[in-house]
């Protein structure tokens, strides 16, 4: 991804690659939603590097799983 929210490639999900800029794209979380995207471009732009939690579920599960990226 690029700092406008772009996601440049994507490897379980090929046809969301090269697509247009989605910063506002909510994580799974049905409380509390973070906009995934966004947070992962400030991470970059005001820290240079670090991680953001965010729900989502694995490959082939509904449940949902806290993940670090």
């Amino acid at each position: 991804m690029n700092l406008n929210g772009r996601t440049l490639t994507r490897r379980m999900r090929s046809d969301l690659a090269e697509k247009d800029s989605r910063p506002d794209m909510p994580d799974k979380n049905p409380e509390s939603p973070e906009m995934l995207l966004a947070e992962f471009v400030d991470v970059a732009e005001t820290k240079g590097q670090g991680w953001v939690e965010y729900l989502c579920p694995k490959p082939g599960e509904n449940q949902l799983s806290l993940k670090d990226t």
